[in-house]
């Protein structure tokens, strides 16, 4: 039998029809190799278990790594009690600051608004008319207020447009006009005038915002001028007719 099997090609691992349990006395190779055992549970006692397994660890690791929720933007603040104080600017300004670290703030506020707040007050009313005076003192209440009327309006839209410099001073550039004349620019003395146009940096004012307000500003208060030549042209005339007729009639009366 021993030569029997030698003589043959061996097939390692294989079980031919031949070779049975009963014709050699061994077991076949392929059965005698034990069947690796399922992996897929290890650890975890079953594939069921697994999946269990693996979903919660999923779940942990996307609360980890997952987006983080944005932080909520915060309101500007109600600064109106600073309004007509020489501290508002510097407050609008520490207020975008707090609200936005690291971030560029408006230029006008401390570029502008700041800056000639203190020297009209502290320069340039003293050397004013008193009705010069007063109508500083509104100009400087109206401008600051048509700030804070902006950001009580839509606090969220005002957040975003001190986030853009440029706008943001545009936007504060064409509230002047309105502060200036409502605040009774064109009833101020030729001297007063003089002395307000030639107060700020002439590199503020020869701007393209500086010359649109400058424009604007000369326009509303030339309308109102030649409005005030036009009731004082009417005036006159009013009063020459009536001194006419007074004239008439006392001459009349001292001839008959």
């Amino acid at each position: 039998m021993v030569d029997r099997i030698s003589s043959r090609p061996v097939t390692r691992n294989v079980t031919t029809p031949s070779s049975t349990p009963q014709a050699t006395g061994q077991q076949p190779v392929a059965q005698a190799r034990s069947t690796p055992p399922n992996r897929v549970g290890d650890g975890f006692g079953s594939a069921s278990n697994a999946g269990q397994h693996w979903g919660t660890k999923a779940q942990s690791l996307g609360a980890v790594t997952g987006p983080a929720a944005k932080p909520k933007t915060q309101a500007p603040a109600n600064l109106r009690s600073k309004v007509g104080t020489l501290e508002y600017y510097k407050a609008r300004h520490d207020d975008f600051v707090r609200r936005n670290p690291g971030k560029t703030p408006p230029d006008y506020y401390l570029g502008y608004g700041d800056k000639y707040a203190n020297r009209f007050l502290n320069e340039t009313s003293p050397k004013l008319s008193k009705a010069g005076q007063e109508w500083l003192q509104k100009t400087f209440v109206a401008l600051q207020s048509k700030i804070e009327d902006l950001r009580q309006k839509d606090p969220a839209a005002f957040a975003r447009l001190e986030q853009d410099p440029e706008a943001f001073r545009k936007f504060a550039y064409g509230t002047h006009s309105d502060a200036y004349v409502e605040s009774g620019l064109s009833k101020l003395p030729p001297g007063d005038l003089a002395k307000i146009a030639l107060t700020p940096d002439f590199k503020d004012v020869l701007t393209k915002d500086g010359i649109a307000q400058m424009v604007e500003t000369g326009l509303r208060v030339g309308k109102q001028w030649a409005g005030d030549a036009i009731d004082a042209g009417k005036s006159w005339a009013s009063n020459k007719v009536k001194d006419a007729g007074n004239w008439i009639k006392n001459t009349w009366k001292s001839i008959f």
